[in-house]
């Protein structure tokens, strides 16, 4: 499904991740022009960071990243560069991959998501592939790898295919995020969608998987929230995220996915 094609009836909520100038015109455009009502919110020092904002069976949740890159740092925590955070990161997989291989444990550390490069003061480690292949490089091992989400590097504006044959060739693929985006702006602006209408060929993806024989965890996640997921109550704090429906429905495509690739 392409960018210009539209959106099919089974699509009741979406949680698209905005770079917008401004949170407060854009929440008044969404309330008072569309007729949007906010469901919920999530303020800051005194403003507005994200907000939930539902119309009919569709939600939306707004991201703006001007505001949230300038949050300061947690008590206690500080701000770190990103040297100092990977000196920290080889000390431990040095310490630590020795004894996952005794113990035959893969450690499977999953990228930052959202992959921007400052979070509360603080560089990230993970939020490009180039960064992902520095960390793998830090003690080369099948036992030091990382979760491949799918999402997370379309979110990049990465192939998500090349990535996992280049992760799936080095054996570094220790558990998979199976997830689907639609991309307006690399890092920063993107939309979580239902697995079957974004932006990542989902089926190119489990096939290079299968063709790597690929033997680990793969996790279809981020549900998308559906009608049979509201009359029943949503538990979980994922602003957007559905519940055991969506979840089955992600599990049901999944698992299709991987009967057709294996029967090819």
């Amino acid at each position: 499904m392409n960018a210009g094609t539209q959106a099919n009836g089974s699509v009741k909520e979406v949680v698209p991740f905005l770079n917008v100038s401004s949170m407060e015109r854009s929440v008044r455009y969404y309330l008072d022009g569309l007729g949007f009502q906010m469901r919920n919110r999530w303020v800051v020092d005194g403003k507005l960071r994200w907000c939930w904002l539902t119309l009919g069976g569709a939600g939306y949740t707004a991201y703006d990243y001007e505001l949230s890159k300038s949050l300061p740092p947690r008590d206690g925590v500080g701000t770190h560069t990103r040297a100092e955070q990977l000196k920290r990161a080889e000390r431990f997989l040095k310490a630590i991959v020795p004894e996952a291989e005794k113990a035959n444990v893969r450690l499977a550390l999953h990228p930052n998501d959202p992959p921007v490069p400052l979070s509360r003061g603080s560089e990230q480690i993970m939020a490009s592939f180039e960064q992902w292949k520095n960390y793998l490089n830090l003690v080369k091992s099948p036992y030091n790898g990382m979760t491949f989400d799918c999402g997370v590097t379309r979110e990049m504006g990465e192939d998500p295919v090349a990535v996992c044959r280049y992760l799936g060739e080095r054996d570094c693929i220790n558990h998979v995020h199976f997830r689907n985006v639609r991309v307006r702006k690399p890092y920063v602006d993107y939309t979580e969608v239902f697995l079957d209408e974004g932006q990542v060929n989902m089926f190119a993806v489990m096939k290079e998987l299968v063709r790597r024989k690929y033997p680990r965890g793969l996790y279809p996640e981020h549900p998308r929230a559906i009608d049979m997921d509201r009359e029943r109550g949503i538990r979980n704090q994922y602003p957007g995220g559905g519940g055991f429906a969506g979840e089955i429905y992600n599990v049901g495509y999944a698992k299709a996915m991987l009967q057709a690739a294996l029967s090819l």
